[in-house]
C-alpha cells in the first residue's frame, strides 16, 4: 500500500473530486462578490481550459519520465525503475497533476447548473492554488530527475542502502551482541517456522586478485574514455571502500535478525573472521602474516611487557585495556 503508485494517485483524485463538488455547492449556496466582475461563461471557459491543458501536460510529463527511466535502467541498473516508482516526489507530483485535472473537470461540469449565472469564485481560487502547486511539483520533479541521473547521486544512494542493511542485520555494540546471542540461545530449533537451505555453494568475498582484475579490465576495455568515465570508476571504488570501513565496525559473527520488539525472526549462519582466513587464497597468506607481524611489533612498541598480552587479546570494542587499567588504578589507590 505504501509503495503503490496507484493508491497515491487514487487518493489525490478522490480528494480533488470531493473538494470540487463541495466548493461549487458552496458557491451556489453562498455566492461571493468580487471586484473582478467575471462572468459565469468566462469562469467556465477558464476551468475547462485548465482541465484540458492539465491532462495534456500530465501525458507529456509521463512520456518524458518513462524515457528517463528507460535510459537509467539501461545505463545503470534495472533497479532504477524501482527507485523512480518509490520516489515520493514522483508520486506527489503526478498526484497533484491528476488532482488539478479532476478538480477543473468537476468544477466545469457543476458550475453551470441552475437558472442563475453564478460565478464559482471559490472553485476558481481552488483551481489557482492547484495550478501553483502543480508548477512547484513540476520544478521539484525536474530537479529530482536530474539528480537521479547523476552517477554520484546513484552511488550515494547505494552507499546509504548498504549502510541501512548493515545496521539492520549486524549489531554495533557489545551489549547488542550479547542481547542477540541470548535471544538466539532462547530459540528452540524444533519450534522454527521454516528452514531455508541454499542448494548452491555459498561463498564470501575475502580477497581480490588485483592483477587478474586489471588484466580483465584491459582486455575488455572496461574503462575506455569513449565508453565509461574513469572518474566514475574511481568514485565507485571510493564508495566501496567507505562501505567496507563502515562494515568493519560491525560484529559480523552474529547472524540474528530481530524485529522492533526484539523477538528473533531469522537465524543466519554468518561468517566469522576465522572463516574468512580459512577461505583466503594461499597466495594471500604471506601478506596477511606480514600485517599481523607488523601489528604485533606496533603493540610491542606501544605497551610495556606486563600489558602486552592484554593488548594482543581480541577486543573489537577496544574496552578491555581501559577496563583493566581502571581496575588496576583503583587497586593501587
Amino acid at each position: 500500500m505504501k509503495s503503490s503508485l496507484w493508491v497515491i494517485l487514487g487518493l489525490y483524485a478522490a480528494v480533488a473530486l470531493g473538494t470540487g463538488i463541495a466548493l461549487v455547492a458552496f458557491d451556489h449556496d453562498s455566492p461571493l462578490e468580487s471586484s473582478l466582475d467575471l462572468s459565469a461563461v468566462s469562469a467556465g471557459a477558464a476551468l475547462a481550459a485548465l482541465g484540458g491543458g492539465m491532462i495534456t501536460f500530465t501525458g507529456f510529463v509521463m512520456s518524458v519520465v518513462l524515457l528517463v527511466v528507460q535510459f537509467g535502467s539501461s545505463q545503470f541498473s534495472p533497479r532504477f525503475l524501482r527507485w523512480f516508482r518509490d520516489d515520493p516526489v514522483m508520486k506527489h507530483s503526478l498526484g497533484t497533476f491528476i488532482a488539478t485535472f479532476v478538480f477543473a473537470l468537476t468544477a466545469t461540469a457543476l458550475s453551470g447548473r441552475g437558472p442563475e449565472n453564478i460565478v464559482p469564485y471559490r472553485a476558481l481560487i481552488g483551481a489557482t492554488v492547484l495550478t501553483a502547486a502543480s508548477i512547484a511539483w513540476f520544478l521539484a520533479l525536474i530537479a529530482r530527475t536530474s539528480d537521479n541521473l547523476r552517477v554520484a547521486h546513484v552511488i550515494q544512494r547505494i552507499d546509504s542502502q548498504a549502510r541501512r542493511v548493515f545496521d539492520d542485520v549486524y549489531p554495533t555494540t557489545s551489549t547488542e551482541v550479547e542481547a542477540a546471542q541470548q535471544a538466539a540461545a532462547s530459540v528452540d530449533p524444533n519450534s522454527a517456522v521454516q528452514q531455508v537451505r541454499n542448494p548452491d555453494v555459498g561463498g564470501v568475498l575475502v580477497a581480490v586478485d588485483r592483477d587478474e582484475l586489471l588484466r580483465i579490465a584491459q582486455r575488455h576495455n572496461a574503462l575506455s574514455p569513449a565508453v565509461n568515465d574513469p572518474t566514475t570508476a574511481v568514485q565507485c571504488l571510493h564508495r566501496i571502500a567507505d562501505v567496507l570501513r563502515y562494515a568493519a565496525a560491525k560484529h559480523l559473527s552474529t547472524g540474528v535478525v530481530t524485529d522492533d520488539r526484539g523477538a528473533v525472526r531469522v537465524l543466519v549462519p554468518t561468517p566469522t573472521w576465522d572463516d574468512m582466513i580459512a577461505d583466503l587464497p594461499v597466495k594471500r597468506h604471506p601478506a596477511l602474516a606480514r600485517q599481523l607481524d607488523l601489528l604485533e611489533e606496533a603493540v610491542g612498541r606501544a605497551y610495556p611487557a606486563e600489558q602486552r598480552a592484554d593488548a594482543l587479546a581480541a577486543d573489537r570494542q577496544g574496552l578491555g585495556m581501559a577496563i583493566q587499567t581502571g581496575e588496576s588504578a583503583r587497586g593501587v589507590s
